[in-house]
């Protein structure tokens, strides 16, 4: 129940995001559109209905000659006296026979239901037609020879020209079409033999007619679509266009909250960086050979009060376009620092890398903020590492800063990572032009390894790069003891990945790390 409050208390917060003008506009839009759909499909739709009245009348005049051919098959050749008992019950019982009558080869019906002797002469042109036709049956809108009225025909014959034939009161036909297409709203006209049978009302103005043709008997039904019909139509299926209205509505009125909520989640990210209310959680780096921490990865996390955790790569891009990804920068740097005076022991020997965006490469004064560090903080170059993404996106000028920047970092004898090695645009190119003490292998190369044996080999290439580069490896996102293995085997010094641990707070960082407090071989700065 309160799942359903929720639901529907959003959809009356999505409704109110647009105003008034907007609803107005969409419901138009979704109308046209609705209308130009609908009317491209209506030669469809009311084709489907002619050709359904059409089956309709076959299956009707089919069933009434099933009803009647024991006629045919039991009493032909026998004296009328003996057969009229049975035509009277073969017309009590059928829903459309008001008169059945048995011919002979000659074309004379002989015997009725309404008399015992009968001397009725069939037109040769129902003869002809009766004959021609594949199952020797056909229809007939003609006078009946006792009452004079009109009446529909319907005839069929057997192999030696015996016949049935049954009179329908037009009527009975018309009253069963017009209740099939009642619920369309069609008006309508019947043709036997190209005679009109009946016309319907026409009170409308007709738009257009169309004409559907039996392939089992010479009938035709036209159908006659006024405006009226076309608005019943319209009316009939309304439901479609509130679904269209109802789906374009929400799609905008989304779209619409997703840009209020970026544009309120910048100057959220702004005001918790400000008032530093994000935190750093840590990955631990192992050593392969004794499976112990030698450091860990600093990684930002935001606890949004009211959105729960907004994921790294959606708040840190809203950090670098309103310009304060410095702020972010030097607020975990900051909580880093905090770690190691807390808690010196503990740390003692173990590294923090943390991540530099490219913006702060371009940045002169960045640099000179980390010089104050290293001399407010001595040991800040034995206790953190800056990781530097692989990015080939540097104009000419722009690498020249670059590569001053690095250089001072060199000068403060600060360790340098190319972090997500193999997935940037210049490659082996990047670390060839600056001198990094290690490289960071990306997790993509890592997830299927062990079962492809190309990535194998990838590995292998990239492990032969840093070693030629002298510099260390670190490979990232290692899950499971496959891949450990693997890796082992590739004799790779450095891990990292869920295998040993995930992103964890400082609390449990110092937890881990006291848990696994025998020294490993530092990856010391060289």
């Amino acid at each position: 129940m309160s799942w359903s409050l929720r639901s529907l208390s959003r959809s009356f917060s999505l409704f109110n995001l647009a105003p008034l003008h907007t609803h107005l506009m969409l419901f138009l839009s979704s109308l046209v559109v609705y209308v130009y759909f609908a009317i491209a499909f209506s030669n469809t739709y009311f084709n489907q209905v002619g050709h359904q009245s059409i089956e309709y009348i076959n299956s009707i005049l089919s069933s009434t000659q099933q009803q009647t051919r024991f006629i045919l098959d039991n009493y032909k050749n026998k004296p009328c006296e003996q057969i009229i008992s049975q035509l009277r019950s073969a017309t009590f019982n059928s829903n459309y026979a008001k008169e059945i009558g048995i011919f002979n080869p000659q074309g004379i019906i002989y015997c009725t239901n309404n008399s015992n002797e009968s001397n009725i002469k069939l037109y040769s042109s129902i003869v002809t037609r009766l004959n021609e036709s594949q199952n020797h049956e056909t229809l007939s809108f003609t006078r009946a020879a006792l009452t004079r009225e009109y009446t529909i025909l319907y005839l069929y014959a057997d192999p030696d020209h015996y016949g049935v034939s049954i009179s329908i009161p037009p009527r009975y036909l018309l009253r069963d079409i017009q209740m099939t297409l009642l619920p369309h709203n069609l008006e309508f006209s019947m043709f036997i033999n190209q005679h009109r049978v009946s016309t319907g009302s026409n009170d409308h103005t007709i738009l257009r007619q169309s004409m559907f043709s039996s392939e089992m008997f010479p009938i035709q039904i036209e159908l006659h679509l006024s405006l009226r019909t076309y608005l019943h139509y319209l009316f009939t299926y309304s439901w479609l266009f509130l679904v269209l209205y109802l789906v374009v509505l929400l799609n905008h009125l989304q779209k619409r909250r997703e840009s209020i909520e970026k544009l309120s989640l910048e100057h959220a990210v702004v005001s918790a960086i400000k008032n530093k209310q994000l935190h750093v959680c840590y990955q631990p780096i192992i050593d392969t050979q004794t499976e112990l921490p030698i450091g860990c990865e600093a990684l930002i996390r935001w606890n949004h009060p009211t959105q729960g955790n907004i994921p790294p790569d959606v708040f840190i891009p809203l950090a670098q376009r309103t310009g304060h990804i410095r702020e972010l920068t030097e607020l975990v740097i900051e909580q880093c620092i905090q770690i190691h005076q807390r808690h010196p022991l503990i740390m003692e020997g173990k590294y923090i890398s943390i991540n530099i965006d490219r913006e702060l490469l371009l940045t002169e004064s960045f640099t000179q903020y980390v010089g104050e560090l290293v001399l407010s903080f001595p040991n800040f170059s034995d206790c953190f590492a800056f990781e530097i993404t692989e990015n080939g996106n540097f104009s000419a000028q722009e690498l020249t800063m670059v590569a001053k920047n690095i250089s001072r970092f060199h000068a403060l004898n600060i360790r340098l990572f190319v972090d997500d090695f193999g997935t940037g645009y210049s490659g082996l190119d990047f670390v060839r032009q600056f001198a990094f003490h290690t490289m960071k292998i990306d997790k993509v190369f890592i997830k299927n390894l062990g079962h492809e044996p190309h990535l194998t080999m990838l590995l292998e290439s990239m492990l032969q790069i840093s070693d030629s580069l002298n510099m260390r490896a670190i490979v990232e996102g290692v899950e499971t003891i496959e891949q450990l293995t693997v890796l082992k085997k590739l004799r790779v010094s450095y891990i990292q990945g869920f295998y040993f641990s995930r992103a964890i707070p400082e609390d449990e960082l110092i937890e881990y790390f006291s848990a696994n407090s025998a020294q490993p071989a530092e990856l010391s700065a060289s």
